[in-house]
């Protein structure tokens, strides 16, 4: 149609990276961070906090760096990261009275 515009992208390199979508990353005492799941002795979910570097956005998915080693099979949330930090947060202020 005349005179309309569009909006596209166009690839010119590619490569792989690690990339979890948006929802799963969060801040945490200033610091970006996903959540690792890990092994607990209890049989519920535990969570670990993996710091990271942000990388390149597209379409809702972020490339991540890690700061330190991760398993190869880790399995990482996926949505809702916020809700575990308030939920630390919240368990640590707890813990502390």
């Amino acid at each position: 149609i005349p005179g309309m515009y569009i909006q596209g992208h166009i690839l010119t390199d590619s490569a792989s990276v690690q990339a979890l979508p948006e929802a799963a990353i969060a801040q945490m005492n200033e610091e970006e961070v996903v959540f690792m799941e890990v092994d607990s002795h209890d049989g519920e979910q535990s969570y670990k906090p993996m710091r990271i570097k942000k990388g390149e956005a597209a379409n809702g998915w972020v490339a991540i760096e890690f700061y330190e080693k991760v398993p190869a099979d880790a399995k990482f949330v996926q949505n809702g990261a916020y809700y575990l930090v308030a939920e630390m947060q919240k368990s640590e202020l707890e813990h502390s009275h």
